[in-house]
């Protein structure tokens, strides 16, 4: 598996950016943890069942509280790694196309979460009232930056990688074109927008 993510890296270097990689290196740390039975084994002797069996562990997995772990998002990004690794390892001939387990006629099925769906529920009118009259009763150093959000409609990235040069008090604009995210190493850096468009 890291030899199919470094190999990823390089080739996808100017479309992967740091923070997407940081989130396959996560995911990888996931599947070793739960599922390291199917990492410790040669590739060609891997099964769909024991892929499955892997992912009902994590689905099953729960949190001290009993609550369920992993969402669903979570368990997209497993399936989609490890199918990734085995579409790698055809393309450098270590199985063949009919061995690829995500390619068989039954192939592996994708896991469901058991996790209950949260729904995003933004504040009503009184519950801004309330957010905004607490940030009035002290000064922090996240104060500004919460109210630039709440009124701006910016990404937290993209509000904390704000400079003198983006504000023009004259005209009274903001211009958004940077980024804030972390490298493979987890520090900040400062890049494009999500979309890669200025406004």
């Amino acid at each position: 598996m890291d030899y199919m993510l470094e190999k990823q890296k390089k080739k996808k270097k100017r479309k992967m950016k740091a923070n997407s990689f940081n989130r396959k290196l996560d995911t990888r740390n996931m599947i070793l943890k739960y599922m390291g039975d199917i990492c410790n084994k040669p590739i060609s002797r891997v099964t769909i069942e024991q892929i499955e069996d892997g992912f009902t562990r994590l689905e099953d997995l729960k949190k001290p509280n009993g609550e369920y772990k992993y969402a669903q998002s979570t368990l997209d990004k497993a399936f989609t790694l490890i199918r990734e690794v085995f579409t790698q390892a055809v393309q450098d001939k270590k199985i063949s196309t009919e061995d690829n387990p995500f390619k068989t006629e039954k192939g592996v099925e994708k896991p469901v979460s058991n996790k209950n769906k949260k729904d995003i529920k933004v504040f009503d009118k009184k519950e801004s009232t309330d957010f905004f009259r607490e940030l009035d009763k002290g000064y922090d150093e996240y104060t500004d930056v919460f109210y630039f959000l709440a009124y701006s409609s910016t990404r937290p990235g993209e509000a904390t990688a704000l400079a003198t040069k983006h504000i023009n008090l004259e005209e009274e604009t903001i211009h958004i074109e940077d980024n804030q995210s972390r490298d493979e190493n987890n520090k900040p850096i400062i890049g494009s927008t999500k979309t890669k468009s200025r406004r």
